[in-house]
């Protein structure tokens, strides 16, 4: 079985590689008025929804944190994969894996206001529209909820047959698509089924703009399709096919939809006719959402880059590249001149609209692909850990200084035990929390330790990479951290159990061999 999986993992991975990619596009007509994208109902833009609004904008007219302080920092026991809606004050999200909770905070301190069990856990973005909660449970579970936003009774419930995303309610009405391709219209008040209609497999989160539906389908199949759909009765309008997946929400902006696909080409369509205005080619798939503002459109790949087009005419003003080696899988969102994302390696970035220049950086230190939130000066990211990230106004706190040498050998052997230390200073004395990570091994944040105490933890390798990197950071009780601190351990491969081709294949491709050192 090992052996057979192996073989799939390489096939992959060569095919993805070295093939090349192609694109062909087919367009079916209508037209379409337009109307104003944003509207805001109160002295607060509070962020109700996935990407704050029904074009899936990203977009918020409140300040943003201009530094990289923590307000404060909560962990639940759940992991959080989708983003939060954020209304009244208080942050609702959902979780999975542990309680499998839905949940919602204060959004002021973090405190836990209420949770609720939902089978399986939940990985869907949820929407709050009236007092009411809307999302989907995970898994095999796929129950839509209806929950009070006070207190997390359950209001209504609809069984479906399979996931959906982040659903959306306009006038009563609440639409989602599922991942078997029914696209579905409920009575927000009661559940009641007003209408149900086949479009594709994969159906993703949609977004809404003049009574129309614009969805994309990901069937990993030869053939990817987004669609514009009447939201009165779910009949197809118009519809583009590409040979290449279209993984996430769409954007709308100035009569005008945006969004990206797996062949890595960014594409500007037009709403009333539906053919390309421009598109942007970049190396890497595009799997997330863009946001806009200022008459710019902001997006990012998988790997390492955000860019900034004009949104009319698709021209580059400028690129930010992370340099972290990881793949961003969360969904930039636009703020007060900013934008705030994430990276999978824990990293939030904040960079400058105009410029594109960094403002500030922070590391979490825990695995990330929870898009952020934002209302009333504040900002909010989530990670595969539990742990939720407020930022807000500055703060006179220092952060801890970059851990010191990491003491311990260099140099191992497979299945041996082997003690690494460091230590750090905290400028205002603060006691001190660390985070260990190699590869395919990490620690949870251990302490507290006092400021310049030394901290050691034990590793075993157990599996050949040749090289192994060993980072630690501290982080304060006030939840600022250090830089990581880094070294490098050889660990010598047993030669004679594989051949010399392998070896040189599997130095070409170091990810590889994390995958296959993974799974035998």
């Amino acid at each position: 079985m090992k052996k057979s999986l192996t073989i799939v993992i390489i096939s992959f991975f060569v095919f993805t590689v070295f093939s090349p990619i192609n694109l062909g596009f087919n367009i079916k007509n209508t037209s379409i008025e337009s109307e104003s994208i944003y509207s805001v109902n109160d002295e607060i833009d509070w962020w109700p929804m996935f990407h704050h609004d029904l074009n899936r904008s990203g977009h918020s007219s409140s300040s943003g944190p201009k530094t990289n302080n923590v307000l404060w920092a909560t962990k639940v026991t759940d992991k959080i994969g989708q983003s939060f809606a954020i209304v009244d004050n208080k942050l609702y999200f959902g979780g999975y894996g542990v309680d499998n909770c839905f949940y919602c905070l204060d959004a002021n301190t973090g405190e836990i206001l209420w949770k609720k069990f939902i089978s399986k856990g939940v990985y869907c973005s949820p929407t709050v529209i009236d007092g009411r909660v809307y999302f989907v449970s995970r898994w095999d579970s796929y129950i839509f909820y209806c929950l009070d936003a006070n207190n997390g009774s359950i209001i209504w419930e609809y069984p479906l047959g399979s996931h959906t995303r982040s659903p959306m309610v306009y006038e009563g009405k609440v639409y989602f698509g599922t991942s078997d391709g029914d696209l579905y219209c409920l009575n927000s008040n009661t559940g009641e089924e007003i209408w149900v209609s086949y479009i594709n497999p994969g159906l993703r989160a949609a977004a809404f703009f003049d009574e129309k539906i614009y969805i994309s389908s990901e069937s990993h199949s030869e053939i990817n399709y987004f669609y514009c759909i009447n939201a009165s009765n779910g009949d197809i309008l118009w519809y583009l096919k590409s040979d290449d997946w279209i993984g996430a929400p769409s954007t709308i902006f100035k009569e005008s939809v945006y969004f990206g696909d797996s062949g890595g080409v960014f594409y500007c369509v037009d709403l009333n006719s539906g053919k390309v205005r421009w598109k942007f080619r970049t190396n890497f798939w595009i799997h997330t959402s863009p946001c806009v503002g200022d008459d710019k459109i902001f997006f990012h790949r998988t790997h390492w880059r955000l860019y900034c087009l004009d949104a009319l005419n698709g021209e580059k003003l400028w690129e930010f590249k992370t340099l972290t080696g990881h793949e961003i899988k969360d969904s930039p969102i636009f703020v007060d001149g900013m934008i705030y994302f994430s990276v999978s390696n824990g990293q939030i970035f904040c960079v400058n609209t105009s410029s594109g220049e960094l403002t500030w950086k922070y590391e979490s230190g825990d695995y990330t692909v929870s898009t952020p939130a934002a209302a009333n000066g504040k900002v909010y990211f989530g990670n595969y850990h539990g742990w939720i990230f407020c930022f807000g106004v500055e703060s006179n706190n220092k952060p801890p200084n970059t851990p010191s040498d990491i003491l311990g050998p260099r140099n191992g052997t497979l299945g041996v035990k082997y003690s690494y230390n460091t230590s750090t200073f905290d400028p205002d004395g603060d006691q001190l929390y660390y985070k260990w990570d190699w590869d395919l091994g990490e620690t949870d944040w251990i302490g507290p330790f006092n400021s310049n105490e030394t901290v050691q933890i034990n590793i075993t390798f157990s599996y050949y990479y040749m090289v192994y990197e060993i980072r630690v950071i501290a982080r304060d009780t006030k939840y600022a951290t250090s830089e990581w601190t880094k070294i490098k351990v050889n660990i010598p491969r047993n030669r004679a159990t594989i051949g010399s081709s392998w070896l040189r294949f599997l130095d070409m491709f170091p990810i590889l061999q994390k995958i296959l050192n993974y799974i035998i």
